[in-house]
Parts: structure tokens; sequence; C-alpha cells
């Protein structure tokens, strides 16, 4: 299982279909407690149907904390290999980079 989350611009809220999705990514369910622990939870799988514009600040400072604190989101990688502290920075850095060029799409999430 995993998290899809999508940037859509011209999304329209009553069809629910954008003309030209702009970014895409993917990653597994096993990284959502530094999800949390972050404080970007509800910016990931919360957001549907929101602005990017509106979750930046929030992407910010979890992404500043996960870099700070490293050593500490690593000791939270899922035992199985599936989800870890370097592929959630990367999610995290990339999905971040896209909502920053893109401020007024709309967010989709599936998960």
């Amino acid at each position: 299982m995993s998290l899809d989350i999508y940037l859509v611009r011209d999304y329209c809220d009553k069809c629910g279909r954008g003309d030209d999705e702009v970014y895409w990514r993917n990653i597994t369910h096993n990284v959502s407690n530094m999800w949390r622990e972050a404080g970007v939870y509800d910016s990931l799988y919360e957001s549907h149907g929101q602005k990017a514009s509106q979750h930046i600040d929030k992407l910010e400072r979890g992404l500043e904390l996960m870099l700070n604190h490293f050593e500490e989101y690593k000791r939270l990688d899922a035992s199985n290999g599936w989800g870890k502290a370097e592929h959630a920075i990367a999610f995290l850095y990339f999905t971040l980079k896209a909502f920053r060029e893109y401020p007024g799409a709309q967010i989709r999430v599936s998960k």
C-alpha cells in the first residue's frame, strides 16, 4: 500500500478531472510515522482538493526538521526495508519543490 500525491492545474471540483497533471510521486505508507513526527502528515494525506500553496510552509518546516534530525528519523525506518528516512526525505524534497513550482495547482491524494 502506498501514498500517491499529484498536482493538477485547472482542477474541476465538480467532475474531479484536471487538464494538466504536472506532478506525481508515490511512497510507501511505512513512512507515515515519520510524516506525523515531522508535522507534515495532514499536508500529504489530508490535502486532497486544496491548493499546493496552502502547504508550502509546513512542508518546508518538516523537511528542515527531518534533515536536521536525520538520525532520529532513521530510527523509524521500517524493519522490512520498505520505508526509510532517506526515501521519505527525498519524497518530501521533490514534493515541496513541485508545490513551490505550481503553487496554484490542486492536490490530489490517493491512499
